[in-house]
């Protein structure tokens, strides 16, 4: 309840800080692509931030994926 996940929502997780090398830029990327196909998707995102979150938090913004993805 206190996530807001549905039964028929589609929930990923990620656990890992958010530090370059762990690939987050590519899994916005690979999540915007294919949004379109699954939209009542949320996708976690979980660990400490390393200096890459700002970014990420643009990039979510530019995707328009404010509404499925959570930090």
């Amino acid at each position: 309840k206190e996530l807001n996940i549905k039964v028929n929502d589609f929930v990923l997780f990620n656990v890992a800080n958010l530090i370059k090398y762990k690939g987050h830029d590519d899994l916005l990327e690979a999540i915007n692509k294919v949004s379109h196909i699954i939209p009542n998707f949320k996708l976690f995102l979980i660990g400490e931030d390393r200096g890459i979150k700002k970014d990420l938090k643009q990039k979510i913004y530019d995707y328009n994926l404010e509404k499925n993805v959570f930090f």
